[in-house]
């Protein structure tokens, strides 16, 4: 995601960006420091208790931030924010709409109609982050 971040703003790989992580769960991240800091070039990696600046993702309910201020067209990143926002308002339509077909809860699995909740509450956790980085 980061690398993709940096293709989307023409931001150079050689560029060392700092990255904030958001987590209740430290340890399921900092054996992957050296890793994220060779593959993505981001330094230095904080883990954070309040929500850090830049741009932001969310893996599994935690949130990351990279800090790209500076570095890119503030415009720009406003327009690729509003439309990553509107692509995750369809897409949490779209699970909404299949979680409301009685036939498809019916006959799905439950391990399917799990996914599928959390598909949900990914949707609804990045929607959050993304509004609220547009706000700022």
């Amino acid at each position: 995601i980061i690398r993709n971040l940096r293709s989307s703003n023409g931001l150079s790989p050689k560029i060392a960006l700092p990255l904030d992580i958001k987590t209740t769960d430290v340890g399921r991240y900092q054996p992957l420091d050296g890793l994220l800091q060779k593959m993505a070039n981001v330094n230095p990696i904080q883990y954070v208790a309040e929500k850090g600046r830049g741009a932001s993702f969310v893996v599994k309910g935690d949130e990351f931030f990279v800090n790209i201020v500076g570095e890119v067209d503030a415009e720009q990143e406003r327009a690729a924010l509003q439309k990553d926002l509107d692509y995750q308002l369809g897409f949490r339509d779209s699970v909404l709409k299949k979680l409301a077909n009685e036939k498809f809860v019916a006959n799905a699995k439950p391990d399917v109609i799990e996914r599928e909740h959390q598909k949900l509450a990914d949707a609804n956790a990045k929607i959050k982050a993304l509004e609220e980085q547009l706000n700022r």
